[in-house]
């Protein structure tokens, strides 16, 4: 008995006849134009059109299109804003998250006549492989070598000291102790004057 009425029920669920409209968005009170009926058939990814609007009375301009569920009495107002021309030329895109409807989208396809209704499932996109990552120890030559690749701004400052006597490498030194032994000789010699 409980079989009978789940296999009752199922077929209400996963068929559904949706109506699409447009609104012009242009001004107020704009009529709404019937675009047609196309049944869904969530089970097989099977939509059919099954009355297509008389699109000769639409004129061009920027719509609203949106869509009413019959069998649930879902409505989407605006699910997709466009530009529609004339002739009709517009897939229906119907994206499905496992057996619920996640998105709709009217798409303009030259190859097409009228509104065709064309069910997606989600698939799943590329994965990149995982890679094992080396640890690499460099020694002084790999860092030496690796110097003279690198640009200038990023290089490491390892100089090696220059080779000289003591007074050519610390002649820098010398030069500030003679010009403090200056200062305080003068400041000493400054003062005995002045008496």
């Amino acid at each position: 008995m409980r079989t009978s009425l789940f296999l009752l029920f199922l077929p209400f669920t996963l068929c559904e006849k949706v109506t699409l409209s447009a609104r012009n968005v242009t001004g107020a009170n704009q009529p709404e134009y019937p675009l047609g009926l196309i049944e869904l058939d969530i089970s097989d990814n099977n939509a059919t059109t099954i009355i297509q609007g008389d699109f000769s009375n639409i004129p061009t301009g920027p719509y609203c299109i949106g869509a009413t569920f019959e069998e649930s009495g879902k409505n989407i107002p605006c699910f997709s804003y466009l530009q529609l021309e004339n002739p009709f030329h517009y897939d229906l895109i119907i994206d499905l998250q496992g057996e619920e409807i996640s998105k709709l989208s009217l798409l303009h396809n030259i190859e097409k006549d009228g509104i065709n209704a064309i069910i997606r499932e989600p698939i799943n996109g590329p994965v990149a492989p995982a890679i094992k990552l080396k640890k690499i120890t460099k020694t002084y030559a790999d860092k030496k070598a690796n110097k003279q690749s690198g640009s200038e701004q990023f290089a490491e400052e390892d100089e090696e000291p220059v080779e000289g006597s003591w007074i050519q490498n610390n002649w820098k030194m010398l030069l500030v102790g003679l010009l403090v032994y200056n200062l305080v000789a003068n400041r000493s010699t400054g003062g005995e004057k002045e008496e």
